[in-house]
């Protein structure tokens, strides 16, 4: 019997807003995935704090870590459709 499913909230939920992010604004990113899923991982695990995860980012990006913060946020977009039939499951 299933009694419990977990729902990943980053690219499933909704958008990782990380990635989008990356994707717009990190020249020649798809050389530097490597380097990206590692800082993804370490501040996801703890090993970093966020303000140095935004660091990082303003440096590759040569944004402020302010605006980054903003700008990632703004490109998390839920998914209504999948919320909706986890509703259902209930």
């Amino acid at each position: 019997m299933i009694k419990a499913i977990i729902f990943d909230w980053a690219g499933v939920l909704a958008d990782d807003g990380y990635w989008v992010w990356l994707r717009q604004n990190v020249p020649n990113i798809e050389q530097k995935n490597a380097e990206f899923q590692s800082l993804s991982e370490k501040v996801d695990g703890g090993d970093i704090e966020h303000s140095e995860c935004m660091h990082q980012l303003s440096l590759a990006s040569g944004k402020t870590p302010e605006a980054i913060w903003e700008e990632i946020k703004n490109e998390i977009r839920i998914n209504h459709e999948l919320i909706n039939y986890i509703q259902k499951l209930k």
